[in-house]
């Protein structure tokens, strides 16, 4: 598996000069072969690949102004989306209905403000700095401390206000598990933002607070509506509403890492086996529950979050398995009420989150759906019987770190 360590070099960091200089000469290279291959693509309707512009950029003042592995690296991404565009292209032709419009060529990037990413491979990095915990980029001054042994490669990225240098590395999947059959529910939501249950009696369901994201993106939508009325018609957004996204999002990412994390790290201490996550098919789009809580739900990125928790589940040899959650908060887990679409369900919810089963006793409506998760993905998870397994849930917020 390969992962991403993530810093920030901002302003005032001492190595974001010579990261703004070598963006810059990558985006110069990435211009002039973008050039070259439109043109080409353009007159004669043939698509010059990897081989053929590296030999036509090669020697020119664009490449040899970057060391020869990194201009070879900027020409192979360039390859890549060239590449990208004409199988998305071809899909397109075949499935338009897929797709909100038609696929573009990689276009060029702004001649003085554009920056392109900088690739450094393992053959590009210093082998003796690197025995000594140190990656020491090839031609410059950056020297960066690092812990991993697996490295794949350095990239310097370009941000609206900072540039990230990002160590990917190799961390081998943890094969070694404690078959028990301890298998964990996930369902997603908002105020409640992620509702844990097992199959285990006796456990303690988690919740994870969603309110601190709610708080953030009404502060963000609240203060966005605000500075958007001030502009002139024809402006579209503005430097502090630029700054008001990027620190937003920044705020956003921290949460669901935290969260995430503190969600496996709950479930490796207990040799959990399998995690189920309950995820909606039909995305955030076209949703119509309201003016507040569409925007709400359509603010937070779930998917990312199914991302980020199977990603670092898998890592410590977790199972996770994704399934869609339809009818699962409608039909009651105490009743094994079938999980279909019916024309009359046993029971119902009701309001501050409860649900009633049956025989009138109540339970926590994301801690039913939760289950009845774990139950849609694996009908023989509670074969043993559910008592004690239904307790009242705890709810928790994760440390927020500063972004």
């Amino acid at each position: 598996m390969q992962l991403v360590e993530k810093y920030i070099i901002d302003k005032n960091h001492s190595l974001f000069k010579e990261a703004e200089s070598l963006c810059f000469l990558s985006n110069n290279l990435f211009n002039y072969a973008n050039y070259i291959i439109r043109q080409e693509l353009f007159k004669t309707g043939e698509y010059l690949n990897y081989n053929a512009i590296q030999k036509q950029c090669q020697g020119t003042p664009d490449y040899t102004a970057l060391p020869a592995q990194l201009s070879q690296q900027v020409l192979w991404r360039l390859h890549e989306s060239g590449q990208a565009f004409f199988a998305a292209n071809k899909e397109y032709k075949q499935h338009p209905d897929k797709f909100k419009s038609a696929p573009r060529i990689p276009k060029y990037k702004h001649k003085n403000l554009g920056r392109n990413v900088i690739t450094y491979t393992s053959q590009a990095l210093s082998k003796s700095a690197l025995k000594k915990g140190l990656i020491h980029l090839s031609q410059t001054q950056i020297l960066l401390t690092t812990q991993v042994k697996e490295l794949s490669q350095v990239r310097i990225v370009p941000g609206i206000y900072h540039y990230r240098r990002e160590i990917v590395y190799f961390n081998p999947v943890s094969l070694e598990r404690s078959v028990t059959g301890t298998i964990a529910g996930i369902d997603i939501g908002l105020n409640n933002y992620a509702t844990l249950t097992e199959n285990q009696p006796g456990f303690k369901p988690l919740i994870i607070n969603g309110k601190p994201l709610k708080s953030i993106n009404v502060y963000y939508h609240k203060n966005t509506a605000s500075r958007q009325f001030k502009l002139q018609p024809e402006i579209k957004t503005s430097h502090r509403l630029r700054r008001l996204t990027y620190k937003r999002n920044c705020k956003i990412d921290n949460y669901l890492h935290s969260a995430s994390r503190s969600i496996i790290n709950h479930r490796a201490a207990n040799s959990i086996e399998t995690l189920v996550i309950g995820k909606n098919d039909c995305g955030q789009t076209g949703i119509n529950l309201g003016k507040k809580t569409n925007q709400n739900m359509v603010s937070i990125p779930h998917a990312k979050f199914i991302e980020m928790l199977t990603y670092k589940a898998q890592s410590v040899g977790i199972n996770v398995v994704v399934v869609t959650e339809e009818y699962t908060s409608k039909c009651s887990f105490r009743d094994n009420e079938p999980l279909y679409k019916q024309d009359s369900y046993q029971s119902r919810g009701i309001k501050r989150g409860l649900f009633r089963n049956r025989n009138g006793t109540l339970i926590n409506a994301d801690v039913n759906g939760s289950l009845n998760i774990v139950r849609k993905a694996f009908p023989n998870a509670f074969v043993e019987g559910i008592q004690g397994v239904v307790v009242p849930p705890v709810r928790i917020t994760p440390y927020k770190t500063a972004c």
